[in-house]
């Protein structure tokens, strides 16, 4: 039967418990540990989970397929050693079907469904000699207009009895009031769906751009141009450790979307596994490196002897805060690619105005100056990274086990391979930043307090980028790995329109009030704050007016990634460097101060060509 079905391009039953992933592993297909443990109930003959043994409980997907293979009594007669998984799988979902039916003598197992009329044909020609097995049309009743029946109708895919039965009280709790927010991107318009993806994603980046703005405005107005220049000074230092936790993390959460996307529940865990804890190792390492490094490198980069001191104190206690970061950057890295934007979205809000408060009270009424921002800051992300951990683990299908920590070793090289190149991308990107850093703290501290001002904002113009490129990445890793590669090019189509028009927007408001914004920065004497001011706006127009370079690199970065690729973005961020150091050394000396600002564009513009010519080639290569 098997061999008629293939031969004519149609396909056997597959409602069997288990599945081979993309790797060629057995997995079982079940989304919590009750439904999983009901299956192997089944397949052992056993009424109830209580009468299981421990061995039996902790079978692995392999087990069940070994059992059934081979057992004496209930064993389908299989080598499985010798023969192939995936025509092993296929034998068993027709035996186990079969099996199902045994005791009820009248009823048909069906081994094959929505055949073609060759298979039929051929089924019918063989009869002689497929003693029991039978052609036989059905029809179907479908419902034009379903969902306005749906409330007649009732819904499908409630838990049987058994299942419900064998919840504890708790369980039942949770299996019937608990709601989380993933969102599946293989189905639907593609547009509609990056956008409502990204909204969030882009509320909550005002949110962390406005408390971001708030250290500095408050910093500034309250404290002076000293403490403003200091706490820039320290930006590209926070952005290349950052940059590391934050590369590692977007590349774990690559491989998530992709096993979500496949439905692969179990590697689905193991990857979540096996993230918490190597971030928690890479946080540690990192933490120590970078407060052991941050003198040593501030005296590098010539930063102004005024400032020097305060930029140390304020870099020293925002490193401190690391492993919390880097907490929030996996948990919220995940939900992200689960589909979940609006929890990272509500914890950032919640964050944001707790991190204004703590502000205000260490700084404006305490006198801690910088070191009041950076203390509020570390706390406003610990409750982040809390409210995201909360989150996810009311989620079914990554609710952790101790295995799952032990699991497939071979899963943490996985991972590395995908996060690695993203982590180095943004060393080098942050490398490239600590140049131009070190060329702005030549210019005197009035320049480095208006070059602060500006890069403040940057965060602004780039938050719609941030999130478009988190809603492509999440949106092309859930279709590759559903392998709905059309859906892949049109979803990247409607990014590349969406995040155009944004960055045109956002560029006009810019241009037009962008002056009255910086303001907000800046206190201290009139001709000290007119340097400023005219040293901000210049170099944030430069910026506007080139903004959708960098919205198109973010697009095609993203989109590349989602695809499992980070070494072309890799490739990208080396582009990045290059154009930004050598415009960085050598435009200032043949146009004065001024050529500093265009080492940002030039960089952008070669990454985002890179990253273009790339996507091209690359998506051509996927075929329906």
């Amino acid at each position: 039967v098997l061999s008629i079905v293939e031969s004519n391009g149609d396909s056997v039953v597959s409602s069997f418990g288990i599945i081979l992933d993309s790797s060629g592993t057995y997995q079982f297909t079940q989304s919590s540990d009750t439904q999983k443990l009901r299956f192997i109930a089944d397949v052992y003959g056993k009424r109830t989970i209580d009468e299981l043994t421990k061995k039996q409980q902790n079978q692995s997907a392999a087990d069940i397929i070994h059992y059934l293979c081979t057992d004496e009594k209930y064993g389908y007669g299989l080598d499985d050693s010798t023969l192939e998984p995936a025509y092993i799988l296929k034998i068993i979902n027709m035996r186990y079907a079969m099996a199902l039916n045994v005791y009820r003598q009248y009823i048909d197992t069906v081994l094959a469904s929505d055949v073609s009329d060759e298979t039929a044909a051929a089924i019918m020609e063989n009869k002689d000699v497929l003693t029991g097995v039978d052609i036989s049309e059905d029809s179907i009743r479908k419902y034009t207009d379903g969902m306005y029946f749906a409330s007649i109708i009732g819904y499908t895919g409630q838990i049987s009895q058994d299942e419900y039965d064998a919840l504890d009280k708790d369980e039942k709790k949770k299996e019937i009031l608990m709601r989380t927010n993933e969102k599946n991107m293989t189905t639907g318009s593609p547009g509609k769906l990056i956008i409502t993806f990204a909204i969030p994603l882009m509320l909550g980046n005002i949110f962390q751009q406005f408390y971001t703005m708030a250290d500095t405005m408050i910093v500034g107005q309250v404290v002076g141009v000293e403490a403003l220049a200091a706490v820039g000074a320290g930006d590209w230092l926070v952005w290349l450790v950052f940059g590391i936790m934050t590369g590692i993390t977007q590349g774990f959460s690559i491989l998530v979307a992709q096993f979500y996307g496949a439905r692969e529940k179990e590697n689905l865990k193991c990857a979540v596994a096996k993230s918490y804890i190597m971030t928690a190792l890479l946080s540690v390492i990192v933490l120590a490196v970078s407060e052991g490094a941050v003198y040593h490198v501030l005296l590098f980069l010539q930063t102004p002897d005024n400032v020097i001191d305060l930029t140390m104190l304020y870099l020293r206690l925002i490193f401190a805060g690391i492993p919390i970061i880097a907490a929030y950057n996996i948990f919220a890295a995940i939900l992200r690619a689960l589909g979940n934007s609006r929890s990272p979205l509500i914890a950032m809000t919640v964050a944001a105005l707790i991190n204004v408060g703590l502000d205000l009270l260490f700084v404006a009424v305490f006198g801690w100056g910088v070191a009041g921002a950076a203390v509020a800051t570390v706390i406003a992300q610990g409750f982040s990274a809390l409210y995201c951990l909360m989150v996810l683990r009311k989620i079914p299908d990554i609710r952790l086990e101790k295995q799952d920590f032990y699991r497939q070793p071979a899963m943490s090289l996985r991972l590395l391979k995908v996060a690695t190149p993203l982590a180095i991308q943004n060393v080098i990107i942050s490398v490239g930043g600590l140049t131009v850093q070190y060329v702005v703290n030549g210019f005197g501290f009035l320049f480095v307090a208006g070059f602060t001002a500006s890069n403040k904002l940057y965060g602004v113009l780039e938050m719609a980028a941030v999130s478009y490129g988190y809603a492509i990445t999440t949106y092309v890793g859930q279709n590759l790995g559903a392998k709905k590669y059309q859906r892949i090019r049109k979803g990247v189509r409607s990014g590349t329109y969406m995040a155009v028009l944004t960055s045109v927007f956002i560029s006009g408001m810019m241009v037009l009030i962008g002056r009255n914004i910086l303001s907000l920065f800046v206190s201290g004497e009139p001709e000290q704050i007119r340097q400023v001011l005219d040293i901000a706006y210049k170099y944030l127009f430069i910026m506007a007016v080139f903004l959708w370079i960098l919205y198109l690199l973010h697009v095609y970065r993203s989109a590349i990634q989602g695809l499992g690729n980070t070494l072309i973005p890799l490739a990208s961020g080396i582009a990045e460097f290059v154009m930004r150091v050598s415009v960085a050394l050598l435009l200032p000396k043949l146009i004065g101060e001024d050529g500093i600002f265009y080492a940002e564009i030039c960089a952008w513009t070669s990454a985002a060509v890179l990253l273009f010519i790339s996507y091209m080639i690359i998506i051509r290569k996927y075929k329906e």
